[in-house]
Formats: structure tokens, C-alpha cells, sequence
């Protein structure tokens, strides 16, 4: 059976390697180089710092790097109980780890302090006495329960980030399903300067959705070392009995300098889209950086150009 030829296939040799070395180029440009830091763990010992921590033979157990933002990751794959174990190499911490052998169907009834009380247990063999200052809280997801324990807000004005927080998810057999942590980093210990209210942060998200009379609130964080106020903008007008769910457009904004760093709007569904939504007043503005906007026009550019000259020979040869 003959089968159709392909325009790549009928290029010259020179011309093909010439379209290969595009096409490798245009996937470098999106690759990230995995890279360890001079002071993170190596593989053997985030395997020897993680293994004490989890229910899980980490020693034959599969490993995988990874660099996320500035922080060099460490995944393990055991077998035995089948978990999926990472560490953040960089902090030199257990990040998270999430068991993967449990049944379809859970059975059993917990209530609610108890499982508060698991996810204490392994916070408290990972953390330590820091997990003596987390304020515990439950609700209900699907077969368990999702258990979040946060540390007190610390500084001046107070704020989150500063102490470690966890999470995991409870069955209701009691099996503690998964658990992270989240850690402040080196340079995130110490309170960041903090320059705009939270009065004058709901304002700026207001002015940018060109809304009057909604409400607005903010929360004060920190990642690493800088401050910034989460602002949430609900839009209580339209709902009721035919209206929709109330709506809400979620901020960052820097708190010392006032700029808007991001912008996500909700839905049921949880946070769906990105830029200004359609009920809000103004023109409709993405929030697409200007790098990341650069780099897929000029992908699409690459490609566009390529295959168009797969194409023109492929005519002249047929």
C-alpha cells in the first residue's frame, strides 16, 4: 500500500537538516536546563534526609531532578508502599509525598478531630516542634478530609509566609493519602518593608477593574523576600435566586511598590481564566507577559516559515 509522502520527506538533505536545526532550536528555547545549586542536596542525600520522614523503602527507589523557580527538586518513586516522594534540595526540607496504592473505594467513618490528629502526627515527625504552632483546619473532600495546618502571621504589619504551613488529605478509613509543607526560605525569614495599606491595595484593584461599590479584601503574605497583598473582588450585585454565584477576581500586588503582579478571575471551577473579566468595566486586558508573548510569536514565526518551505518544494518536485 503506498503511503502519502510527506513534505519534510521530499526536502534535500542540506534543506532537511536546515529545517531539523529549526525545529531543535524552537524546543530549546522552551527547555529548561536542570541545574543543582552549589549548596543543594545531592540525590543520596535527599534520599537519606526523606526516608526517616515517610512510610516508604526510599533506598532502590527511582529518582528524578528537577528545577522549579529557584528551587532544585528531588522526586522518589518507591514501591513499597507505592509513594511519590520529593524534596526540596535548595531548603534541604521534605516537600511532599503522596501514596499511590490506595483502593478505588474508601469505606469507614472518621470524625473530623481525628483526622485533624493524623495529619498532626506527620506533621509533627516532619516538622518538629514548629508544628506545635500551626492553627488546624478541616473540611470535608470527597472520601476524607482536607486538612490545612498554617503558622501564626508574624510581623509588622502581620502577614503569612514567615512559618511553615502543611496540608494533606485524610480518608475516612484513615489513611493519610498525602502531605506537604511549605517552608519559608533563607531569605524569606525576615519581614519584607510593606509600604501600601490594604485600604490602598483594594483600591488599586478596584480602579484596574473600573469598578466602584464591590468588595474588595486583602491578606497580607510573603514569598521569599517580598511582601504582597492578596486582594479578592467579589461581584455580589447579580446574584441571587436567578442570578449566578457571586464572581471574584483574585490580585497580587506588591506591597511595597503598589505594581499588580497578578490577576486571575474565578469560577465555580476554581481559577479558569487570566486577565480582566467580561462583567467587569473597561477594556478587556490579557496578563500575558511581554517576554512569554515574544517568544510564541516568534515560534509560530519559525514554523511558519519552515513548513511553508517544506511545502514549495514539495510542489516543485511532484
Amino acid at each position: 500500500m503506498l503511503q502519502p509522502r510527506s513534505p519534510l520527506r521530499s526536502l534535500s538533505p542540506s534543506v532537511a537538516r536546515a529545517t531539523g536545526a529549526l525545529l531543535l532550536a524552537a524546543g530549546c528555547l522552551g527547555a529548561q536546563a536542570v541545574r543543582a545549586g552549589a549548596d543543594d542536596l545531592t540525590v543520596d542525600e535527599a534520599r537519606a534526609l526523606a526516608s526517616p520522614l515517610v512510610e516508604s523503602d526510599l533506598a532502590s527507589a527511582a529518582a528524578t531532578t528537577e528545577v522549579l523557580g529557584e528551587d532544585t527538586f528531588v522526586t522518589f518513586v518507591a514501591e513499597s508502599p507505592a509513594m511519590r516522594v520529593r524534596v526540596n534540595a535548595t531548603q534541604g526540607v521534605l516537600a511532599s509525598w503522596v501514596r499511590l496504592d490506595t483502593p478505588y473505594v474508601v469505606e469507614g467513618e472518621l470524625p473530623e478531630d481525628q483526622a485533624i490528629g493524623l495529619a498532626r502526627e506527620v506533621a509533627l515527625r516532619t516538622l518538629g516542634a514548629a508544628a506545635e504552632n500551626l492553627a488546624w483546619h478541616a473540611s470535608r473532600a470527597g472520601d476524607g478530609y482536607e486538612i490545612v495546618g498554617t503558622g501564626p502571621e508574624v510581623g509588622d504589619p502581620p502577614r503569612s509566609g514567615l512559618t511553615p504551613s502543611v496540608r494533606a488529605h485524610v480518608l475516612v478509613d484513615g489513611t493519610v493519602l498525602s502531605y506537604s509543607q511549605r517552608m519559608p526560605s533563607d531569605d524569606g525569614k525576615a519581614p519584607a518593608p510593606v509600604t501600601v495599606s490594604e485600604d490602598e491595595a483594594c483600591e488599586i484593584a478596584l480602579s484596574d477593574l473600573g469598578l466602584a461599590g464591590f468588595e474588595a479584601r486583602g491578606r497580607l503574605t510573603q514569598q521569599g523576600n517580598e511582601a504582597r497583598w492578596s486582594v479578592t473582588v467579589s461581584d455580589h450585585a447579580s446574584s441571587g435566586p436567578r442570578g449566578h454565584a457571586p464572581r471574584s477576581v483574585l490580585y497580587a500586588i506588591d506591597a511595597s511598590t503598589g505594581a499588580i503582579l497578578e490577576r486571575h478571575m474565578s469560577s465555580s471551577s476554581g481559577w479558569v481564566e487570566r486577565g480582566r473579566p467580561s462583567w467587569a468595566g473597561g477594556p478587556s486586558r490579557g496578563d500575558l507577559p511581554a517576554q512569554r508573548r515574544a517568544y510564541f510569536v516568534a515560534i509560530a514565526a519559525m514554523l511558519l516559515v519552515t513548513f511553508t518551505l517544506a511545502f514549495v518544494l514539495w510542489r516543485r518536485r511532484r
